[in-house]
């Protein structure tokens, strides 16, 4: 039984470190520059998700530049010059992620930033 006492005692600690690791890296990408601007959208991503890539980035500026009233996925295709399936994925992973929406109420869906998203400051 002292064996795994020991064993969860490591993964404790061993979860503990990693939490505050991704704690320390998100503090240091969110960080707004010294005169206390706001957050970017990119920074609120990285924020929810350190692993954020090039293409979710770009995505994400693109819907902040067209915040609030979104845009399609031709328009963010054309812009990125990516192919319209990967905008398409890149689009959805973001809604997966909380970070986007989508109006199935126009033609073609509209995409957006989520207004709570929006929202979210450095301690959220």
């Amino acid at each position: 039984m002292s064996d795994l006492n020991y064993l969860l005692n490591a993964l404790a600690d061993a979860h503990a470190a990693a939490a505050a690791t991704l704690r320390q890296h998100a503090s240091a990408i969110g960080t707004p520059a010294s005169d206390s601007q706001p957050l970017t959208a990119v920074q609120r991503a990285r924020i929810m998700n350190p692993q954020l890539g090039p293409r979710q980035a770009e995505i994400i500026e693109l819907l902040e530049e067209k915040y609030p009233e979104g845009t399609d996925t031709g328009y963010l295709w054309r812009t990125t010059g990516q192919d319209q399936p990967n905008v398409y994925l890149t689009v959805n992973g973001l809604r997966a992620q909380g970070i986007v929406e989508k109006d199935a109420t126009t033609r073609p869906h509209t995409y957006r930033l989520r207004p709570d998203f929006m929202q979210l400051e450095e301690g959220d």
